[in-house]
């Protein structure tokens, strides 16, 4: 996402006008946080978030190169075994 695109998806973004909560990655909204346009409401009650990402594929069927380029890339990232 270009920093036009980023723009306009913050542009209507409701939170932005004090009218909603919620979350978004960062990378959105750390000019924001870091700025005072947003302030974050993570505290003792509302903890904040921790995420889990996990890349999965079939094993019941071949996949194409890109595919195979891919998985090859997130193993050798991840330090795992093929």
């Amino acid at each position: 996402m270009d920093a036009r695109q980023k723009q306009e998806f913050r542009a209507e973004d409701r939170r932005l006008h004090g009218l909603a909560w919620g979350h978004l990655p960062d990378w959105l909204i750390e000019d924001d946080l870091r700025d005072g346009r947003l302030i974050s409401i993570a505290g003792r009650h509302i903890p904040g978030r921790a995420e889990t990402v996990a890349a999965v594929r079939r094993r019941d069927m071949p996949h194409g190169p890109v595919a195979e380029a891919l998985w090859r890339h997130l193993q050798d990232s991840a330090g795992l075994a093929s």
